[in-house]
């Protein structure tokens, strides 16, 4: 184990589980948990508030439940840590301790067991606070499935429930399981280890990593590096899919995988085969079974078996959605066209979600090029199919529509924050899950961030006018709902959504 840990592809429960280390009385079962790709404000209707240096546990209204000088954002089998004069211990989400703050540091619970670190060694806590595998470990990964990297003398290893060493081997690294493999680093190189103890991989590489989460779900594939070149291994198998000759390899869409060779593009199957040698200087992904290529500045479309069924005359594609795309013409006007590239007059679809557009700002059309949103907004957030949020600079303020193009509520009292994409939490980890656009502003259950005052200075041009930075030294932080409802009243430093372990998991399960 290393403190930059190689193994990348769990980067993320790394980092929310944290694994490095500064109520149920059962373990929930993660693979038969139902998985969410929604992302949401409050878990179990509760928050984390820091003010002056203080972390606070609210409710949905705002009620405080719980103080103390750090609580952890991570919640693993209904238990969060949370720490007290320098100890940390476990609490609940209604803000009951449950393991007192006896603890040097402590990780949230997996499999039934919180790991605690007592005069610089790691063991293990169950719910009860009884201490089943005694401190003896420099190091400690997480359990998943009754297993668990420990590092001990400056060997690592893995070990089972009952602190019982599995596996008669010993690495330079050993990283924590996702679904039924682990890397493992060895003099030869990384390679995938099994449940069972074995190495299940061909070759050794020089580094293998999960590429995203959607890819994992769909394929059971993961990225190998070897030589400063890149491929796919199969992470259920160990088997070589696709064998790393390539610059870059990228997700996969609709089981096809783009891949680059120098600066060209071509794409590959999830079973390795090549679909589009790579001589495009570009690649879209692939979508309703068409995939955009450019030549020579010009877009047009090839089908999964490789052949141009559209030729390149388009200044720039769209997506193909229910048999037809949009195309943006070299004048700025743009018609549909279906998988023949015969233009469609008047397509008809599933629904009536709006199109983005562009024009003295950001808008939205019909589909049939009607403008139902103008195009005249600073920035834009689509949140769902039938409501829209658009910023106007005018107004300073998050405006929403409906997909009519009807106003339904005006934010101009509140300043709208846009959620921090650079914070490990499960309002990021879902939307991996979604092709989402323009900024992140409110959560799938309804809610957003907002500044204490209207006049809080967004743009940059307003930050030296005195007329529009009178509040901003007052400025907090809370939560309003959709419907313009202060649930959270914005005076706290912070507020930090809690990310769900348990369904974290089983999202990195491979189905």
């Amino acid at each position: 184990m290393k403190k930059k840990c190689k193994l990348q592809f769990l980067m993320i429960v790394t980092l929310i589980l944290c694994i490095w280390g500064p109520g149920c009385s059962k373990s929930p079962d993660t693979k038969n948990k139902s998985v969410s790709f929604e992302d949401t404000m409050f878990l179990n209707d509760t928050i984390i508030a820091e003010k002056d240096g203080k972390y606070l546990l609210l409710d949905k209204q705002g009620k405080e439940r719980a103080a103390f000088d750090y609580i952890s954002s991570n919640c693993g089998e209904g238990l969060v840590v949370f720490r007290q004069d320098g100890r940390y211990g476990y609490m609940d989400l209604t803000g009951k301790v449950v393991v007192p703050a006896l603890y040097d540091d402590a990780n949230p619970f997996t499999d039934g067991l919180g790991s605690v670190r007592v005069n610089g060694s790691w063991g293990f806590v169950d719910h009860s606070n009884k201490m089943v595998i005694s401190p003896q470990y420099s190091q400690v990964g997480t359990f998943i499935d009754g297993i668990c990297n420990v590092k001990k003398d400056d060997l690592e290893f893995y070990i089972n429930t009952k602190g019982e060493k599995i596996f008669d081997m010993d690495f330079m690294s050993a990283e924590t399981f996702t679904g039924n493999v682990a890397v493992v680093e060895t003099k030869e190189g990384s390679s995938l280890i099994n449940k069972e103890g074995e190495i299940i991989t061909d070759t050794y590489f020089d580094d293998i990593y999960m590429k995203d989460i959607r890819s994992w779900r769909d394929t059971g594939l993961l990225v190998v590096k070897l030589n400063g070149s890149y491929g796919y291994v199969s992470g259920i198998t160990g088997e070589t899919v696709i064998f790393p000759v390539y610059s870059d390899v990228f997700e996969f869409y609709e089981g096809i995988c783009r891949v680059r060779i120098g600066d060209k593009f071509g794409a590959v199957d999830a079973n390795g085969k090549i679909i589009i040698d790579p001589v495009y200087d570009s690649l879209g992904e692939f979508s309703d079974g068409l995939c955009s290529y450019q030549e020579q500045g010009k877009w047009g479309f090839i089908d999964k078996a490789g052949k141009k069924v559209i030729p390149p005359t388009y200044a720039q594609p769209g997506d193909f959605d229910n048999g037809v795309a949009r195309m943006l013409l070299k004048d700025g006007t743009f018609h549909y066209i279906d998988k023949t590239g015969k233009v469609v007059d008047k397509p008809k679809f599933k629904d009536d979600a709006l199109v983005l557009s562009y024009h003295a700002g950001w808008g939205f059309d019909d589909r049939n090029g009607n403008t139902v949103i103008e195009g005249k907004y600073a920035e834009f957030s689509v949140v769902n199919d039938n409501r829209y949020a658009m910023y106007s600079n005018d107004r300073i303020a998050w405006i929403l529509f409906d997909h009519k193009g009807n106003e339904l509520i005006s934010f101009e009292d509140y300043d709208i924050q846009t959620r921090n994409a650079g914070d490990f939490n499960n309002l990021n980890i879902k939307t991996q899950f979604k092709k989402s656009i323009g900024s992140n502003i409110f959560t799938d259950d309804g809610y957003a961030f907002i500044g204490r005052g209207k006049y809080w200075p967004r743009r940059v041009e307003q930050r030296d006018d005195p007329k529009t930075n009178t509040e901003s030294e007052k400025s907090g932080l809370g939560v309003i709902s959709i419907n313009k409802e202060v649930v959270i009243q914005p005076i706290y430093d912070q507020l930090i959504p809690f990310t769900d372990i348990d369904e974290v998991l089983a999202l990195l399960e491979k189905p």
